[in-house]
């Protein structure tokens, strides 16, 4: 029972090493060298509990008392031993000289001890050794130390998977380590000191003071393994204590990462979103500009080539009907100093009906003169509304651009068989010439007219268009144009100026107008652009302009 109990010890001692030398490697400075001497005299009280653990099993056939202060003196072998052991297997590496060195170390310590131990021992006969048994114990001592050092430097990582190595290893390393203890023993041959050798023949008996002895070795090795384990434990606590604040700051770091990662590539995203919302607005602004430019070119171009002939016409008419008007009262004439004509005559003039040719001919002129007047004023509204001359600030009425505006859009505003008639209501106030640039003006007037009219036709049902100008405070003036349509709901209603929105079918609107017409009278004229408008309750765009423009502007 007390053998078992012994290498129980032994192996406790063991474990006890090796997880202590996992402390001592990770340690630094002042808590190295802590953990080193707890470690040390774990493992020596340890190899010491065992030796007398296994010395109280040792029955003999006399008295024998143990000195205490020996008892006492034989703990500091192996305690110096197992410290300078742990030392070496603390180092970053450990070579075959160093493993060596702590194995003649480790195993002279253990040596020491046991036969440190085996001389506390008080009894009536000489005690003697076999040379050949104490040489094969301290062989075996230095290589149980050897190997136990290695398998201690191997496993001394704090790992978790180490644990069931640690466990094999301490079994083995304590299994091994009373081997020496009871070699020792066996070498010991005892020879009577003046006393009748038939004592040795008697009743096999314990020591005489073991139980004190061994009251004294298990209350010191409970104690100091209990402290020894307690401080590991709460050592590896702590540990992963701070391994988990560790990993808790590593996770918030990597969080707070992570988010202002999410946060940049956002903003990045943001960032190029808006960069090609920019892009798209400029590139639509420039496609637009250069078709207005292009139209408006296109539009001076057509309206000169066909004013020139239109006025010739125009101005012709007026003697073609003077000259038709000759010639019908010189056939009055003839009609009556001759009024028997011949047959042939006769004829004729039933064939061409000259009588209703007479009347309907000046009909005619006079219808050709009110048709080129109708071309002149359409040439003359194309003109003003194209404005290719006007590319600064001019002063204009408001009041021609709005009229030429409707003169071209006239077309829209008749019933057709798909849509009512439109009637414009216009509620003109008298407004002085204000400064801006006319051609880009006329083009807001068009845009939200043309969208009121499509909005009218959608709606299927007889449309009014009210215009209404005024002055707005002393150097404003305000332009209204309202419809009876369908309304605009509030959600549209909020995105009506954003570049590329649109309500309209594909192909019918690219959702620039308004954006556009904002950002000219907004931005380019310093004004500003409202719209009021709710479902079913028709709309209402709002113009207002500073009459004046600032110096710096264009």
């Amino acid at each position: 029972m007390l053998v078992a109990l012994s290498i129980a010890i032994a192996m406790s001692a063991a474990y006890t090493a090796l997880d202590i030398a996992a402390r001592v490697t990770v340690a630094k400075g002042r808590a190295q060298a802590i953990w080193l001497c707890c470690g040390a005299v774990a493992m020596g009280v340890g190899i010491w509990a065992m030796h007398f653990i296994g010395m109280l099993a040792f029955r003999l056939p006399f008295t024998v008392e143990y000195d205490f202060k020996t008892v006492a003196v034989s703990v500091l072998p192996p305690i110096v031993a197992s410290g300078l052991a742990l030392f070496l297997v603390s180092r970053e590496t450990l070579g075959w000289p160093r493993l060596t060195v702590g194995s003649l170390c480790m195993g002279s310590g253990i040596v020491s001890m046991h036969y440190t131990g085996m001389a506390a021992m008080r009894m009536p006969v000489t005690m003697q050794y076999d040379r050949l048994t104490v040489i094969g114990s301290v062989v075996i001592a230095i290589a149980v130390s050897f190997v136990g050092l290695f398998l201690v430097y191997r496993l001394r990582a704090d790992e978790t998977y180490q644990f069931r190595k640690r466990l094999l290893a301490s079994a083995a390393i304590g299994a091994a380590i009373p081997t020496t203890h009871y070699t020792g023993m066996a070498a010991a041959r005892f020879i009577p000191d003046g006393i009748d050798s038939n004592v040795l023949l008697g009743d096999l008996r314990a020591p005489v003071n073991g139980g004190p002895l061994a009251v004294w070795v298990i209350f010191s090795t409970v104690v100091i393994f209990t402290i020894a384990w307690t401080s590991t434990f709460l050592d590896r606590l702590k540990d992963s204590e701070l391994k988990f604040k560790t990993l808790a700051k590593k996770e918030e770091l990597l969080n707070k990462q992570l988010r202002k990662s999410e946060a940049q590539q956002r903003q990045k995203t943001e960032e190029l979103q808006t960069a090609l919302n920019t892009l798209k607005s400029v590139q639509t602004q420039l496609i637009h500009s250069e078709k207005m430019s292009g139209l408006g070119q296109l539009v001076a171009g057509v309206a000169h080539e066909i004013n020139n002939p239109v006025n010739f016409i125009h101005g012709n008419i007026k003697y073609a009907k003077e000259y038709t008007q000759d010639l019908l009262r010189l056939i009055a004439l003839y009609r009556q100093y001759y009024p028997e004509p011949t047959e042939e005559i006769v004829d004729y003039l039933e064939d061409i009906e000259f009588d209703f040719l007479q009347s309907d001919l000046i009909q005619v002129l006079s219808s050709m003169s009110m048709g080129t007047e109708r071309i002149r004023e359409i040439v003359l509204s194309l003109r003003n509304f194209s404005r290719m001359d006007e590319g600064a600030l001019k002063s204009v009425d408001l009041h021609e651009g709005l009229d030429n505006t409707l003169m071209i859009l006239r077309h829209r505003l008749n019933s057709t068989s798909e849509s009512p008639a439109v009637n414009v209501i216009r509620s003109y106030d008298v407004l002085p010439e204000i400064d801006c640039y006319p051609g880009q003006v006329n083009q807001v007037f068009m845009n939200i007219l043309a969208n009121a009219l499509d909005a009218l036709e959608s709606a299927g049902k007889e449309g009014v268009i009210t215009i209404r100008t005024s002055l707005f405070g002393d150097d404003w003036v305000e332009v209204a144009i309202a419809d009876n349509g369908p309304g605009i709901p509030e959600d549209v209603r909020t995105r009506i100026f954003d570049p590329f929105f649109t309500t309209k079918p594909v192909g019918k609107g690219t959702g620039m107008g308004l954006s556009i017409s904002y950002k000219i009278i907004v931005e380019r004229h310093s004004g500003k652009l409202d719209c009021m408008s709710s479902a079913d309750q028709g709309t209402e765009f709002v113009i207002r302009m500073p009459i004046h423009q600032a110096a710096s502007e264009g």
